[in-house]
C-alpha cells in the first residue's frame, strides 16, 4: 500500500484472503512501524512496533499458529 505521495507504508502478504506471511508498516517519516509475521490471518512469532523516530516500542511473542 502507498500513501498519496507514493510512500511505501503497507507491505503484506494474503492468502485465501486472509494475511499470511510477512508484514511490515511504515510511518509516513519512512520509519518502520510495526513488523511480523501472519498465518492464516493470525499473528504468529515475534511481532514488533516502532515509535516514529523508528526506536522499538513493544514487543510480543505470538508463538505459533498451532498453540
Amino acid at each position: 500500500m502507498w500513501s498519496a505521495d507514493g510512500t511505501l507504508i503497507l507491505k503484506a502478504q494474503n492468502q485465501n484472503g486472509e494475511r499470511h506471511g510477512s508484514y511490515k508498516s511504515w510511518w509516513d517519516n519512512g520509519a518502520p512501524k510495526e513488523q511480523g509475521t501472519y498465518e492464516a490471518g493470525k499473528r504468529v512469532g515475534t511481532y514488533r512496533w516502532f515509535t516514529q523516530n523508528g526506536e522499538l516500542w513493544q514487543e510480543h511473542d505470538y508463538g505459533s499458529a498451532r498453540e
